[in-house]
């Protein structure tokens, strides 16, 4: 049972999560597979920016499991997830290169004090080119437009090396070209195996890309196939909320 479970990227049992009186997220329980794309769907409040901060560990919850590859989310498997939230912590008023956000991916999966090496710099450039964006490794951060900084975010992830990818509202304010772009270079993250679980306020985005869907409003309102849930009216029931 437990290599089966180091197989799953994700499996989350009866998960509630409280602030204060309240349950954020209330007996939420699912399984994600290796190599899908997954869309999160609900209404503002609905706990999915929660949700992912319980899987990358950000987050303490009430009660339930979180497993990730068959550890604890609370740190037990680390690299394996990156998590790109819907605001980013980052200082614009510090003049970082697109190449040095992205070799924070590097940092964050090891020691602290380690000296990056060559073969970061190889990874990090990588990243760079599945994102599209090797061409402005050393342009500030701050000259690029929104849907260009998403990618050094996406990149910085790739860097890091894990095979899960958390990503909130990631095409928030994003003109249309450039989600084209994201969604080309998830789809062949996606083809390579990585799990995705993608945020979103965007319906018909999901409907069109995700494999599967998590509707959620505290609890699971539905999740399956996509396919699926736009047949049976469930994602089209959240529309008016979401």
């Amino acid at each position: 049972m437990a290599n089966t479970m180091a197989s799953v990227p994700i499996a989350v049992r009866d998960l509630t999560v409280a602030f204060g009186d309240t349950n954020a997220l209330e007996r939420v329980s699912f399984q994600i597979d290796s190599g899908q794309m997954v869309g999160v769907l609900g209404p503002n409040g609905a706990g999915k920016s929660t949700l992912f901060e319980v899987l990358a560990g950000l987050q303490p919850f009430a009660c339930g499991e979180v497993l990730i590859h068959g550890q604890p989310a609370t740190g037990g498997n680390p690299g394996a997830l990156a998590y790109v939230p819907q605001k980013e912590r980052i200082n614009w008023r510090v003049p970082l290169s697109v190449m040095q956000v992205v070799m924070q991916g590097r940092i964050r999966g090891h020691r602290w004090l380690r000296r990056l090496r060559p073969a970061d710099i190889e990874i990090a450039e990588q990243a760079l080119r599945q994102a599209g964006l090797l061409s402005h490794r050393g342009e500030p951060m701050v000259s690029l437009s929104r849907g260009q900084q998403q990618r050094v975010f996406l990149a910085r992830s790739l860097a890091q090396g894990a095979d899960i990818l958390l990503l909130d509202e990631t095409f928030s304010g994003v003109d249309i070209r450039s989600k084209e772009s994201l969604m080309e270079i998830l789809h062949a993250l996606r083809d390579q195996g990585r799990t995705i679980l993608l945020a979103s306020h965007a319906v018909d985005q999901v409907e069109k890309n995700c494999d599967c869907c998590l509707c959620l409003n505290r609890g699971v309102v539905g999740f399956g196939r996509t396919r699926d849930l736009v047949a049976s009216g469930v994602i089209r029931n959240l529309v008016g909320a979401v």
